[in-house]
């Protein structure tokens, strides 16, 4: 065959449309099993005369690398260092940000903006000032499963900044309280605060604005959950998330009481010092407050120290 027959029979060999298998077999690297990719070298890690820093061999990404105690290697490295008390803390200015409420916050807050985009939110607030009792009849099977897949993201997210959230709630700011409440609302999920504070007596319960089709207490069967450490870092998401709600609440109202007691805006001090601005800003920092904390159905008493301003 001359090579212009050969060239005229090429031609004649159409490529397939969809290519359905892969024309490369892939290494499959798991976290939490072995050390990964023992064959790639991590371009992040730094190898200078005596000094290594990072992984210089196996783990392509720092998820992969799991601890049995509390998560992920990574994550417990930030805890330690997180902790100004801890064997591998330092002063509390020393902390890395990505340990912090000012750092965590907001990328929850992006996780929700991104997982519950401008468009679908804008309809669902839509929907709760129009006083609709079922939600789910008057969106699309897609958005459904939009606000199903963005509280799925939201819970793990909030899964994975858990600890973190817990050992740094005594340097949260109020404007970073209030980001986490507002971040769970724009991905549906609702804060719960522990039983101890929600069961009280002469206190009136607030109506939640949206159903309980679109609640973000997911059903889950005991025998059928996975109990190996490296896969479920957390047993107790749940009352680990109800105490975290609580002292958040408690931090607000610390937070509130020392601005009072700085403007001199307790009963023991004089009121002529606050401008008008301040106190509009005050009003409208306490109304946002409450109406957060009315959606998420925690009870008025618990932050009464900042919604009766």
């Amino acid at each position: 065959m001359t090579s212009l027959q050969l060239r005229r029979q090429c031609r004649k060999i159409r490529p397939p449309a969809a290519v359905s298998f892969l024309l490369v077999s892939s290494r499959h690297v798991r976290g939490g099993c072995g050390r990964g990719d023992l064959y790639f070298v991590n371009p992040e890690a730094s190898h200078r005369s005596a000094r290594i820093s990072g992984m210089l061999w196996g783990v392509r990404h720092s998820t992969q690398a799991t601890c049995p105690e509390s998560g992920q290697l990574h994550y417990r490295k930030l805890m330690l260092h997180a902790r100004p008390n801890g064997p591998s803390g330092s002063l509390e200015r020393h902390c890395g940000d990505t340990c912090n409420w000012s750092y965590l916050v907001p990328s929850l807050q992006r996780c929700s903006e991104l997982a519950i985009h401008d468009d679908l939110w804008k309809k669902l607030c839509q929907l709760e000032l129009g006083g609709i009792s079922d939600i789910r009849l008057h969106l699309t099977k897609r958005e459904c499963q939009r606000v199903q897949d963005g509280q799925n993201i939201y819970r793990y997210e909030l899964h994975q900044r858990l600890p973190l959230l817990e050992e740094s709630i005594q340097r949260a700011e109020l404007g970073h309280l209030l980001g986490l409440f507002h971040s769970a609302r724009r991905a549906r999920v609702r804060l719960t605060t522990s039983p101890a504070l929600t069961v009280e007596e002469g206190v009136e319960s607030l109506e939640t604005p949206s159903p309980e089709s679109l609640s973000c207490r997911a059903v889950v069967n005991a025998a059928g959950c996975d109990t190996t450490p490296g896969r479920n870092q957390i047993f107790d998401v749940s009352s680990r998330v109800s105490g975290l709600v609580d002292a958040a609440l408690a931090r607000m109202c610390e937070l509130w009481c020392f601005c009072d007691s700085e403007e001199g805006t307790t009963d023991n001090c004089d009121t002529k010092g606050i401008s008008a601005r301040q106190r509009a800003k005050k009003r409208q920092v306490a109304r946002r407050f409450d109406e957060e904390l009315r959606w998420h159905g925690i009870k008025t008493s618990q932050g009464a120290g900042i919604v009766k301003q």
